[in-house]
């Protein structure tokens, strides 16, 4: 009898271990920058089926280890969904090519080299469909600079509380390390600036989604934002959502769109640019960003 269960529970340990995901802390190599790059994956414990890919890119002051510190929970949710997490360190960059620092050239690693080396080395499906980018904050803004110079890598772009347009804080962030100062400098900032590139996104190209809270630092900015992206594409079918925060995680008190839902074709599901959301949320910068995960849109975890 003890031997049975001994069997038994060494069945149930290896079953388990089978299915739970694994997180990855490695070093990724930038030829751009001729340096290793901290980056943390979390890989869905589904042995070697292929998977969509979300890029998670972190907040002024963050690192590659953000992301899993406020949302413990990402190895469930890659196993629960079948997605691989992606979170590299972008340091404070901003996640530009700097024009005046050419050490600094992380759209280069993000856009390029690290999903060149994710796709050479792990399950992914390898496919813009199938590849998303979100983050918090500079990583907010970061997700919407490299999906809108780079739709031909990434389907689907996600910011938070993002700094979607930098000219009106030209001292805050080290910004000015990596494009000089503003002042002296403005074509650089305005041609770096998230919200100057919606003139470029046409029908059809990406899905977005984008929060903020009412009492944010960037909450102008983003509606400046929203506003734009609407005389852009006037059509919108989703539009604005308002959602009180409070203290309890949103994702307790209903569901998003399914922005980021995985096809039965393994892809992400694709929305043009007239289909993008914007939620607006009480609280401020940090309070309301740690409980929205926007790549989470349906996940409700």
């Amino acid at each position: 009898m003890k031997a049975k269960i001994f069997f038994l529970s060494l069945v149930a340990f290896f079953a388990l271990s089978v299915q739970a995901a694994v997180v990855d802390t490695i070093n990724v190599r930038s030829d751009a920058m001729n340096k290793e790059i901290q980056t943390v994956i979390v890989l869905p414990g589904s042995g070697k089926i292929t998977a969509p890919v979300i890029y998670l890119l972190h907040g002024h002051g963050g690192n590659a280890k953000t992301w899993i510190g406020l949302k413990p929970n990402l190895p469930e949710i890659a196993d629960r969904y079948g997605i691989i997490f992606v979170c590299p360190d972008g340091k404070n960059s901003w996640y530009w090519d700097s024009p005046v620092n050419p050490s600094y050239r992380y759209e280069t690693f993000v856009a390029k080299e690290l999903v060149n080396y994710i796709d050479a080395n792990y399950p992914t499906i390898k496919d813009r469909t199938a590849r998303a980018i979100t983050g918090l904050s500079m990583g907010g803004h970061g997700a919407m600079w490299l999906s809108f110079r780079h739709k031909d890598i990434f389907g689907a772009a996600g910011s938070t509380s993002g700094g979607v347009d930098i000219r009106p804080f030209p001292n805050n962030w080290n910004m000015s390390e990596w494009l000089g100062k503003e002042s002296e400098n403005q074509e650089v900032w305005e041609k770096h600036t998230v919200i100057n590139l919606v003139e470029h996104l046409k029908n059809d190209e990406l899905a977005l989604i984008f929060d903020c809270g009412y009492s944010d630092f960037f909450f102008e900015v983003n509606n400046d934002f929203h506003k734009k992206l609407l005389l852009a594409f006037p059509l919108p079918v989703y539009g604005t959502d308002t959602i009180a925060c409070g203290s309890r995680n949103i994702l307790d008190r209903g569901r998003f769109i399914a922005l980021f839902q995985k096809q039965p074709g393994g892809g992400f599901l694709q929305f043009s640019p007239c289909h993008f959301r914007f939620f607006l949320l009480s609280g401020s910068h940090m309070r309301h960003s740690v409980y929205v995960f926007p790549v989470q849109c349906l996940l409700n975890a």
